[in-house]
Formats: structure tokens, C-alpha cells, sequence
């Protein structure tokens, strides 16, 4: 099969996000966004060079995804052609930037749930008893719901970056930045009953990722925890439980709680106050209301 004009920017492409430490997810979904783009050039639009596409065709695409997938699968794509072509135009490779005209696909984002002290409970009661796979579980959705980490992140903690003792662990989070996360007493408490139980497995060496399988001792991947959360989610009464559902319960918990937005940002590794906006927003009204019934000025006077 002949390959397409832009292939071998792409190739070089894809050298440059390497050398710029970009994480191997970030490098794949590029790839995967140019490579679908190639393919739909070549359907609508065959024998296009490189320095021939127009802001049009780039819209024109965004809009086919947009139609045809959903609006987030256009923005994630309109992401992927924008990096590509600002370093393809960096680099002398194209005259003009197509994408510096076209504009961002607006998404609304969906309401994400916030997990009542009830649900916890629940979830929690799935996984009372002394079993290997029930002290891990406990423990994961502690960290998870004291955290907010995400669970490539909890995948990947591993065990000399764990400690119990000043109740901290430091994991890499999304862009591979290391993080340290802090944790209550409870949770740790939590961490030290499965670790005391994986001593003891016949797999206690087999790895140093501080979450392991209880069958083989071989540390946890993001699939396999997200695996996990279904079935206890499903024993819990709470379909489609995932990691975000974790991280907008503690982000919302923390802010109701008074925690600063500041200090939230930094626990949570945001850089920018969009995506805080976008977690607190889930539950404003609600804290709102709760911070007027503590500080209704009638209720206070003097």
C-alpha cells in the first residue's frame, strides 16, 4: 500500500514528541489521530501534499468527526492535527499553519457523580474480610477516594516510593510528573493490613509495584484496576464505577471541607485553573448553600 505524503513528517514527528519526553500515550493517540486523518485525506481529498492543506479540509474533517463520533473525539483529534502541523510549520516543512484557523470543537462536558458516604460504605462492605484480593481492594479504593489519583498512577506506585510512616506515596501522574500524594491514618491503616498479607503470599517478592495480583504476584495495570472497580462497583449497587468518579469525590470533599484551591491544584497536579473549574463545578450550588447555612450574615450577627 502506497504511503501517504505526510507519512514521513509524521515518522519525523513522531521522533520529535520522543525527544521532547512526551508520555507513550500522549506519542500514540497523535499517531493514531494522523494516521486516521491520512486515511480519510486519502478518501476525500487524493494526492493532497502536505503544503496543500487548507484550513478547509481541516475543518472539513473535525466536522465529519464531530458528525460521526462525538464532539470529545473531535477535540482530541483537532489536538493531534494542531501539534503536528505548529511543529511541521516550526520546521519549515509547510508555509502556513492550517490549524492556526481552525477553532477548538466546543464540548459540553457531562455531569460526572459525586460518590455519597452511603455508596462508600457500600463499596467498602464488598471487600470486609481478611483475604489477599479483599485487603487489596480496600486498600485501592482508600487511595483512591483519599487521593483522587488516577489509576495509571496508582497502577504504577511502587513500594520504596511508600511511606506508611509520614503517609505519603509518590507516583508519576499524567505528562510524567511526579507526584507526592498524601493520605489519612484510615488509609493507612488500610495499606498496612494488605501489605502484611502480601508478605506473607507466596508472591511477595514477585514484584515492587505496591499493588499486585493476588493470583501470580505480578503488579496491577491500569485495565486490570479499572477491571476491579467494575465488579466491585456492580456488587455495590453502582454501575459504571471508574477512577474520575473517585477523583471528582475527593476534589469536591476537599472544597467542601474548606480546603483551598490552591492547595487542591497541587494535590491533584493541575497546572492550569481550568480543570479546577471543571471538578468543582459538579457540586458548587450544593456547597454554596452548605457555606451560606455556616455564614448567613443574619444568623451571625451580633
Amino acid at each position: 500500500m502506497k504511503r501517504h505524503s505526510l507519512q514521513p513528517l509524521i515518522d519525523s514527528f513522531e521522533l520529535a514528541l520522543e525527544a521532547e519526553n512526551k508520555a507513550p500515550r500522549t506519542v500514540g493517540n497523535y499517531l493514531e489521530a494522523l494516521s486516521l486523518f491520512c486515511r480519510w485525506l486519502d478518501e476525500q481529498h487524493p494526492g493532497l501534499e502536505p503544503d496543500e492543506v487548507t484550513a478547509t479540509v481541516c475543518r472539513e474533517w473535525i466536522g465529519h468527526l464531530v458528525a460521526t463520533r462525538s464532539a470529545s473525539t473531535g477535540r482530541t483529534r483537532w489536538a493531534a492535527l494542531r501539534q503536528f502541523f505548529a511543529w511541521a510549520a516550526a520546521e519549515g516543512e509547510v508555509a502556513v499553519n492550517p490549524m492556526e484557523a481552525v477553532k477548538q470543537p466546543a464540548v459540553i462536558e457531562p455531569d460526572v457523580e459525586v460518590l455519597t458516604n452511603e455508596q462508600i460504605r457500600d463499596l467498602l462492605a464488598t471487600c470486609r474480610g481478611q483475604s489477599l484480593l479483599e485487603r487489596r481492594d480496600a486498600a485501592i479504593i482508600m487511595m483512591f477516594i483519599d487521593t483522587g489519583m488516577r489509576a495509571s498512577a496508582l497502577a504504577g506506585a511502587q513500594l520504596p516510593d511508600l511511606d506508611l510512616r509520614a503517609r505519603t506515596v509518590v507516583v508519576v501522574e499524567k505528562g510524567r510528573r511526579e507526584i507526592v500524594k498524601p493520605f489519612g491514618v484510615t488509609t493507612a491503616r488500610a495499606l498496612d493490613r494488605w501489605l502484611r498479607a502480601r508478605a506473607r503470599s507466596p508472591y511477595a517478592e514477585a514484584s515492587k509495584a505496591v499493588f499486585v495480583s493476588a493470583r501470580d504476584g505480578r503488579a496491577l495495570n491500569r485495565n486490570s484496576v479499572l477491571q476491579m472497580l467494575k465488579r466491585r462497583g456492580r456488587e455495590a449497587g453502582i454501575p459504571g464505577l471508574h477512577p474520575h468518579m473517585f477523583r471528582h469525590t475527593f476534589s469536591d470533599r476537599w472544597l467542601r471541607a474548606g480546603g483551598s484551591e490552591g492547595d487542591l491544584m497541587e494535590l491533584n497536579g493541575w497546572t492550569s485553573r481550568d480543570m479546577l473549574g471543571r471538578y468543582a463545578k459538579v457540586t458548587r450550588a450544593e456547597r454554596a448553600r452548605e457555606a451560606h447555612r455556616r455564614l448567613s450574615p443574619m444568623d451571625n450577627l451580633e
